[in-house]
């Protein structure tokens, strides 16, 4: 619950930095709606309790506020508007401001539970826990102002983000554009020749004592699109993967791309061929619609037909939000990779997702946990819990994902966890190459990470020692993290 009183926050938070536009007809709006509550008597302006409620995503760290995040904190407030007798107001810059009563006005709507929830006390909090992840350390995204002693200092505040404005686009454009991309990028993946825009990762499990110290064995290369590359063969402003959703509409049509491609290498004996029986096994991302497609069972004929081999050395990750979105989709396709002998990956869990569900249910053969710099900073009863969760997945099924830091991999190790994927890991294969090949004299060290992670030929045209590259690390190799941070460095 939020005391009101004592939260009325500081006016050197406020961020007041307007973006250029038009005029922000909801910033109008409000100074209008300020401007009739300021001009009442002192007497009645100390007797009036509403609060202002200020959502104050735009200083978010980029590339937040993502706008599934803006959808629904609004849609919160919206409520919390409907039932208590508020206002909504969507600012250009993308703060949202609720002027609200603190509490259920007398007389008002019988709430149930679910609608208390929302209701002006909690509602902070809930938006908080909404945006915990994209929050910069010491910084709260909800500052809580009462009318009656902050009134005239919001109208001010208000006042100066309309005057420094010369044209501003509204934020509802913003939706317009990811979806405009998602067309347009769909269009591409159907019709291009994009073979060229994959790209692998390798992951690798650290053997040996603390620190890191001991071997790097390589476990496996994910292979997946560059979205980013793919953004950069059209014309869009917009981002696509900003909002999960519909990046999954996007990735269902990729699915078939991908199918197609790794169809058509197998047997190659490239970096795509799935029917490979040296090097790390191949990870590939799919939803569980492109499992379920005739796509994959071509894929899983090829992958499957091998001599000496009963089963293929190919994993399948599925994101967590796809798995959870059908359940009786994702168990027909859990019993697809099953029954061809792939292994199912769980990728795509949030600290948060892990402490609201239980991955180690999901029998996945490995769980994914995304990296966040904010776990080295939650506090020790959380702590306690994530390292609870882990224990009931197990470390050895537990992979932290896009480790792209020293300090990740010093987290996880002090977790018990093992094994790591993520640039960081690329930067220590990387040197561990250099340091042991003998055609390195003139390679640095980002060409290394870009030909390890190129899947065609043109993408490892410069590298003379192949084998090695393919095989992501020499035989042997052992470098404490200490030390491939010299080398990196």
């Amino acid at each position: 619950m939020v005391d009101f009183a004592s939260n009325s926050g500081q006016l050197t938070d406020w961020p007041g930095r307007a973006p250029r536009g038009t005029p922000d007809a909801a910033a109008v709006a409000l100074l209008g709606e300020l401007s009739r509550l300021l001009a009442r008597s002192p007497e009645s302006r100390a007797a009036d309790q509403r609060v202002a409620i200020i959502l104050r995503l735009s200083r978010l760290i980029p590339p937040a506020p993502r706008p599934h995040h803006r959808r629904v904190a609004r849609a919160l407030m919206q409520d919390t508007a409907s039932w208590h007798g508020g206002q909504v107001f969507s600012l250009a810059d993308g703060d949202i401001v609720l002027l609200c009563p603190p509490r259920r006005p007398e007389g008002g709507r019988v709430t149930s539970a679910l609608t208390r929830a929302v209701g002006p006390e909690a509602l902070p909090d809930m938006l908080r826990q909404l945006l915990r992840m994209d929050t910069p350390p010491g910084f709260d995204p909800v500052a809580v102002w009462p009318v009656a002693t902050h009134g005239q200092a919001l109208h001010d505040d208000i006042q100066a983000r309309v005057a420094q404005q010369e044209g501003r686009r509204v934020m509802e454009e913003e939706y317009a554009g990811q979806t405009e991309i998602m067309d347009v990028l769909g269009s591409f993946i159907s019709s291009a020749a994009i073979a060229d825009l994959l790209q692998r990762q390798t992951a690798v499990l650290l053997r040996g004592g603390g620190e890191g110290r001991g071997g790097l064995l390589p476990i496996y290369q994910e292979i997946t699109f560059s979205i980013a590359a793919l953004e950069g063969r059209v014309s869009s402003a917009a981002t696509a993967s900003a909002d999960p959703f519909l990046f999954r509409h996007l990735a269902t049509r990729l699915d078939l791309r991908i199918l197609d491609i790794l169809t058509t290498a197998a047997g190659t004996g490239g970096p795509l061929d799935v029917t490979r029986a040296d090097g790390p096994a191949l990870h590939i991302n799919l939803t569980v619609q492109g499992i379920l497609t005739s796509d994959f069972a071509r894929l899983a004929a090829v992958a499957g037909a091998q001599p000496g081999r009963a089963t293929p050395r190919v994993a399948v990750e599925i994101s967590l939000l796809d798995a959870v979105a059908d359940f009786a989709a994702f168990d027909r396709a859990r019993a697809v990779l099953a029954g061809n002998g792939f292994a199912f990956v769980l990728e795509g869990v949030s600290y948060l997702s892990l402490m609201m569900t239980r991955p180690g249910l999901f029998d996945a053969a490995l769980v994914k946990l995304d990296w966040s710099p904010r776990l080295a900073e939650i506090p020790e009863a959380e702590r306690a819990a994530l390292h609870t969760a882990l224990r009931e997945i197990g470390l050895d099924r537990v992979a932290l994902h896009r480790a792209e830091t020293e300090a990740a991999l010093r987290w996880g190790l002090a977790c018990g966890i093992k094994r790591f994927q993520g640039r960081h890991v690329d930067a220590m294969l990387g040197a561990a190459r250099i340091v042991g090949c003998g055609f390195a004299k003139g390679c640095t060290l980002r060409n290394c990470i870009e030909r390890a992670g190129a899947t065609n030929a043109l993408g490892r045209t410069d590298c003379l020692n192949l084998a090695l590259l393919d095989a992501t690390v020499p035989q042997g190799a052992a470098l404490s993290l200490a030390a491939q941070s010299e080398t990196i460095q």
